[in-house]
């Protein structure tokens, strides 16, 4: 071998060196230059590694999120210049100075670190440092065409009669320039008798400027206090998630003494989750299941310790107030079926806050004959109870008015204890819009609804670590008949195995009394499998059962059931089965009683056509949704906030919904990922507008990494002996078994082994050799033969 080439090899060995033990390992030139090392490179390498002055490519990342590749500036030592460039790559609001490479340390709330062996710099900025993202950073990308399908089918037989049931529910249409257009139509078949009903035609999209999403054509008209039912017309309904003020969410403050991960639960669902460098850090607007829990924030350290603190529901519990405030318009032409009259119909809604603490909402409708407006009022109160008024005003065609009131009221008497009221008033004379649409005799109509209705009630719930949660609750409903509910139940969990339900229901009407009772067990029997039974009484009937599940499994889940009624008395034994595969989703039932059997079974999912490739999905299309892409690798797992996708023998999967002008996350699942595949970038963030069908490529490389026990002679090969390449270079030496670790594969290829008196042997491999999925090395047992 050439000096040329040892001086390259123990170059690329002492760089590897460097970047990862630069700190621990001091390099003695003298000795390096002894070994034949130029003292040029053995000073260069020596020192710790960075960058070369001048532009680098480089991976970024940010909070430890990858951003995508940039071209960075680095001054002679080395260190990142945060320039313009910068800035317009992280999205980072930084303060100017009057230098051309200002550098991190002219800035706080602020870290880097540079890794030039991966030619990567990691970048740690506190939240409030980044810029919010405008309208015109959103993706506006992709065309696609959509179809969906929820096909079902049901038929049961008996000694006596026997009925089937078929059902379609099929959807198409297309995302084109961020339109979204679709098309929803159901088949139906019962015993002989075939329907086809066109639902919805209408296409949407958001005007960003306005904040408002337009629809327009067959759609149903949005409003809160009135229902239109399906129209021909349009409607321009606030789009929240581009209004900053009605983003709501929790905020978080806190001061992290070090570079530390931050995660966000409430009821224990992980909800948020970001690095913020040493310093006070803020998170707003974060995304809250609701806004009567409080948060749980966790903070990491880069010792791996944890620190927990509590957010107070308190103060976000108003997040809610800010929602839905812009208003909302709608005309159109009343398009229902079995409507006698098709009248136009206008509809208009406006929230705002009239305090910080109470949120109004007004609203209102109006035909040829009839006319509605609505008022509904949410108040807080400093002990965190909320009350909630609805007000409806009806005037119909003979020019009578009717009312309808709700009230509902909220109120944590202590930890763990809440307090609900309500109350429903309507008068005899109030009508729903739906409710004029037919033609009707008003003395009729007078007598089929005879009195005004009342409705109140009133309930509590708690929980007890020990105990478990109890629940009670009466309603009365005052009208044409006088309606009492009861209702009590309790639930405990029992050494996290035991799960037990115990639940109480009456109902008194016209001296009548229905009375029933539920007891159900649950045991978890791991493996995500579990046992259930079950007993209820319902007046002189009694039901028992018993059902075990599977869900062991990642594709397929299934249960088997028995359950027995003693009035009337019968015995019937079900199967079901649910089976995901990455092209449909299958669900079956079979059911077997004493006189009776039923046969049900179901096909559901969605197909997307992008870039001249049809691509399947086991799950319904959204009308935002996301191509992943893996360059050709087929069965690669993706995860998105809507589940995991396979990629398809082309490289191609559907993320089926994601969250428009929001944050998404796409990653590659790394423990179902090939033993022989590589993602280095495996998590890419994305922001869709609207409709949006979005690209996520990832770079998906095969890494054939195996370990060669060659036989020589009938024997293991010795230790140390140099190993060479096919041409020539000098690859590795075998270790103190005689094997050979080679770090990625490529066949076919040969390999050179020294073996001593100036003799070599020589590996050959070929395509045909079988590289393995699910082994992190591919073992292979060649033999060496002597060169020629």
């Amino acid at each position: 071998m050439t000096r040329k080439k040892k001086n390259k090899i123990v170059a690329i060995l002492l760089f590897v060196a460097t970047s990862s033990y630069a700190k621990e390992v001091v390099f003695d030139q003298d000795a390096l230059k002894h070994k034949g090392i130029p003292s040029d490179i053995a000073k260069l390498y020596s020192e710790k590694a960075h960058f070369p002055q001048g532009e680098n490519i480089v991976s970024v990342f940010l909070n430890d999120k990858y951003i995508g590749q940039s071209s960075f500036l680095f001054n002679s030592q080395g260190e990142l210049c945060l320039d313009t460039k910068f800035i317009n790559t992280t999205n980072i609001e930084l303060s100017k100075i009057n230098s051309t490479c200002p550098t991190i340390k002219d800035y706080d709330n602020l870290e880097v670190e540079l890794i030039p062996g991966d030619l990567r710099v990691n970048i740690y900025a506190s939240p409030s440092l980044l810029k919010n993202k405008s309208t015109n950073d959103w993706l506006h990308t992709g065309k696609s065409g959509v179809f969906n399908y929820d096909i079902k089918y049901f038929s049961t037989k008996s000694d006596f009669a026997s009925q089937s049931f078929f059902n379609s529910n099929l959807t198409l249409g297309f995302n084109v320039y961020n339109w979204i257009v679709r098309s929803d139509q159901t088949y139906t078949y019962f015993n002989g008798e075939t329907s086809f009903d066109h639902q919805t035609l209408y296409a949407e999209k958001t005007l960003e400027p306005l904040k408002k999403n337009l629809q327009v054509g067959q759609i149903n008209l949005s409003n809160s206090f009135f229902s239109s039912g399906q129209v021909i017309g349009f409607q321009l309904v606030p789009e929240l998630a581009l209004d900053s003020s009605s983003q709501g969410g929790g905020i978080v403050n806190g001061i992290a003494f070090e570079r530390s991960v931050i995660e966000v639960r409430q009821a224990g669902i992980l909800i948020y989750t970001t690095t913020v460098p040493e310093g006070p850090y803020t998170l707003e607007n974060l995304p809250l299941l609701n806004n009567r829990l409080d948060l749980s924030v966790t903070v990491i350290n880069q010792s791996n310790k944890e620190s927990t603190f509590i957010v107070p529901a308190s103060s976000f519990i108003l997040a809610s107030n800010s929602i839905n405030k812009d208003i909302t318009f709608g005309l159109g032409k009343v398009n229902q079926n079995k409507a006698d009259k098709k009248p136009y119909v206008m509809n208009v809604s406006k929230g705002f806050n009239l305090r910080p603490d109470m949120l109004v909402v007004v609203g209102g409708l109006a035909s040829k004959d009839y006319q509605g407006v609505g008022l509904s009022n949410t108040y807080e109160f400093p002990n965190l109870s909320l009350a909630t008024i609805t007000t409806n005003i009806s005037k119909d065609m003979d020019n009578k008015y009717g009312e309808y009131y709700t009230l509902s009221y909220n109120y944590p008497v202590i930890a763990n204890t809440n307090l609900a009221a309500n109350s429903l008033y309507r008068s005899k004379e109030y009508k729903d819009f739906n409710e004029t649409l037919n033609d009707y005799d008003t003395i009729m109509y007078s007598n089929h609804v005879n009195s005004s209705e009342t409705q109140y009630g009133i309930g509590v719930n708690t929980h007890f670590n020990s105990l478990g949660s109890f629940s009670l609750s009466w309603n009365r409903s005052l009208g044409d008949r006088t309606i009492n509910y009861y209702n009590a139940n309790w639930n405990n969990l029992y050494a996290n195995k035991y799960n037990v339900y115990l639940g109480y229901e009456r109902r008194l009407y016209n001296h009548t009394n229905d009375n029933t009772i539920y007891l159900n067990v649950d045991i978890s029997l791991g493996d995500r499998q579990n046992l259930s039974s079950w007993m209820n009484q319902y007046d002189n009937n009694k039901s028992y059962g018993t059902r075990y599940s599977n869900h062991n499994y990642d594709n397929l889940s299934y249960s088997i059931s028995a359950n027995k009624n003693t009035e009337p008395s019968n015995q019937n034994v079900s199967l079901n089965m649910n089976y995901t595969t990455p092209v449909t989703l299958l669900s079956g039932n079979i059911s077997k009683g004493n006189n009776t059997s039923s046969y049900y079974g179901s096909l559901s999912g969605g197909m997307v056509y992008f870039d001249n490739e049809l691509i399947f999905s086991s799950k319904r299309i959204a009308n935002t949704f996301a191509i992943a892409k893996t360059a050709n690798q087929e069965n690669i797992p993706i995860q998105s906030s809507s589940g995991t996708v396979m990629t398809n023998s082309k490289g191609y999967a559907v993320i089926p919904s994601i969250d428009s002008y929001r944050t998404n996350y796409a990653k590659i699942d790394y423990r179902k990922l090939p033993k022989n595949m590589n993602a280095p970038y495996g998590i890419i963030e994305f922001q869709p507008a609207n409709g949006s069908v979005p690209l996520v490529n990832f770079y998906i490389n095969q890494v054939n990494r195996a370990i060669l026990t060659p036989s020589f002679n009938g024997k293991k090969l010795s230790k140390n002996l140099k190993v060479y390449d096919k041409n020539g270079d000098l690859l590795t030496i075998t270790d103190n078994a005689g094997r050979i670790i080679i770090d990625n594969l490529s066949l076919p290829t040969s390999y050179f082994v020294d073996v001593g008196n100036n003799k070599k042997c020589t590996i050959n491999l070929t395509s045909d050799v079988d590289i393995s999925k699910t082994e992190l090395f591919t073992i292979i047992n060649p033999i060496c033969f002597m060169a020629n």
